[in-house]
């Protein structure tokens, strides 16, 4: 059965006066409900029974966390987990954010202490950096559950996993730094764009292949690789355009003159998301219009679980009644923008894939613009595909049903241009979800994730990504011009031996 929406109250609201109710200019903010006698208790002093009965605690939370998801998680779960009162609860912990923030810095402390030791190559570093990332999410798939359903206004969260993130994209610089071997080697801060997409495509990716909300594993079998080593592969030659410490190979690097017509992509086929009814005069499709219009503009702005009837009410001069003459309820509402916004980026790829043949960079930069500047015009649409894949059978079967041709037409365009053989064909679907992942991740962290903000304009970030998988496919540099912009491309090759 697919779950209703949550019917509480948002924790806050985005402070845009395009927001504001009819008649609430200058009215004073409301105050915020006083919390219980237990929630303004001081925590008690961690003497070491204390610190016992804390650490029980933190870990019921870690394990309520992976059962229901930090959405549905309450401190009833927490306390039922760890066999104790809740009045326990309020005894260490002031609310469920702060014992959830204080069991994710536990999980990703426990797995920074497994990361390899300094003294192994950059390829040997990324294979154990891999299947540490396969344990943590198997055994806590709850912390990526927690950071793709992040409310707009969840700060500390948002904090605590820029912060991961930063940290780990600076220890993937560091180490390409050093494998690099240069006479003059580019600072850690200057190549941090690299690091944080080859962070961000390894972490979704395997995400998702350890949950199963794509076919990977499958694929893994069928091409018979590893995708540790895969993805190690792989991110060795984004980061050093070389494949300096790579023993064994798991790219398809068939490589002959391409031949043949350029391939076509194909339709999507899913079950429809219906409506209640569709408009049949023209003043009606206008209404049904700006409906539509009011609720994603307000979805790019709110968390799936904020968004409220009442505010597309209020906002787009449509009436309620006017919303359930169409939709029976806001799932439905997002379900119809969710597909309409996959449909749009996927006409754009079959725009794409239509042209002549360009330049292999031209070629990677056109498909991955295609996902990239939709996602970055509506921040919401991912935010809420993300949101809703946790626990909506038919937004799960809809997205994956996306993504697994997009894969595949990303295959198409690298296998084309790698002129690879058809035994390469599960390989080179690996590298289409691979792109997806990264192309998602790094989407999500700048634009979707609340207070992400862009570095660079859409087209520069469209560059920079299939400037990276020129690197890693084709061992190749993008044209001087987009080198010109992202300059510390350029110091980012290994020197070939004399």
């Amino acid at each position: 059965m697919t779950k209703q929406a949550s019917k509480r109250p948002p924790r806050q609201r985005p402070q845009d006066d395009s927001l504001a109710p009819k008649g609430a200019a200058g009215a004073p903010p409301q105050q915020k409900r006083p919390r219980s006698k237990q929630a303004l208790a001081k925590p008690a002093p961690l003497t070491p029974k204390g610190r016992k009965r804390r650490q029980q605690l933190l870990d019921a939370t870690a394990r309520a966390l992976n059962r229901f998801g930090y959405r549905d998680l309450s401190i009833a779960n927490i306390a039922d987990e760890a066999g104790a009162p809740i009045s326990l609860f309020y005894r260490y912990f002031t609310d469920k954010t702060e014992a959830v923030l204080a069991a994710l810095d536990e999980i990703v402390g426990r797995h920074k202490s497994r990361m390899p030791a300094s003294g192994s190559s950059l390829f040997d570093f990324q294979i154990a950096s891999h299947r540490n990332l396969i344990q943590l999410f198997t055994e806590s798939p709850g912390v990526l559950d927690c950071y793709y359903a992040l409310d707009a206004g969840e700060t500390p969260f948002t904090k605590f996993f820029q912060d991961q993130t930063r940290s780990y994209d600076r220890m993937h610089a560091e180490r390409a730094i050093v494998a690099l071997d240069a006479p003059k080697p580019p600072q850690p801060e200057a190549i941090l764009p690299l690091a944080h997409a080859v962070t961000a495509m390894a972490d979704n990716f395997l995400f998702r292949y350890c949950t199963g909300r794509d076919e990977t594993a499958a694929l893994e079998r069928a091409a018979r690789v590893d995708v540790s080593t895969f993805l190690a592969q792989l991110r060795v030659r984004m980061l050093t355009m070389s494949d300096v410490g790579v023993t064994a190979s798991s790219l398809p690097r068939q490589v002959a003159a391409a031949t043949g017509p350029r391939p076509e992509i194909q339709p999507v086929e899913t079950p429809g998301v219906p409506h209640k009814r569709q408009p049949k005069r023209s003043d009606s499709t206008a209404s049904f219009d700006l409906l539509k219009s009011t609720a994603l503009r307000l979805l790019n702005l709110l968390s799936y679980d904020e968004l409220r009837i009442r505010d597309i009410e209020e906002e787009g001069a449509v009436t309620r009644g006017g919303i359930y003459h169409y939709f029976g309820e806001k799932r439905e509402l997002v379900a119809t923008l969710l597909r309409e916004q996959l449909e749009t980026m996927h006409a754009r790829l079959m725009e794409s894939s239509a042209r002549p043949a360009a330049s292999r960079f031209e070629d990677l930069r056109t498909a991955i613009a295609a996902f990239l500047e939709e996602y970055r015009a509506n921040p919401g649409v991912l935010r809420a595909l993300y949101r809703l894949e946790q626990d909506d059978i038919e937004i799960t079967d809809m997205f994956g049903a996306f993504r697994r041709v997009w894969a595949r037409a990303l295959a198409d365009l690298v296998g084309f241009h790698l002129g690879a053989q058809p035994s390469a064909r599960a390989a080179l679907i690996l590298i289409g979800y691979a792109m997806l992942a990264m192309i998602e991740r790094f989407s999500y962290d700048l634009g979707a994730l609340p207070s992400g903000a862009s570095p660079a304009p859409g087209h520069e970030q469209a560059e920079l990504l299939a400037a990276i998988w020129l690197r890693a496919l084709f061992l190749e540099q993008p044209p001087a011009e987009i080198l010109d912009r992202h300059s510390f491309l350029r110091d980012m090759v290994r020197p070939t031996p004399l």
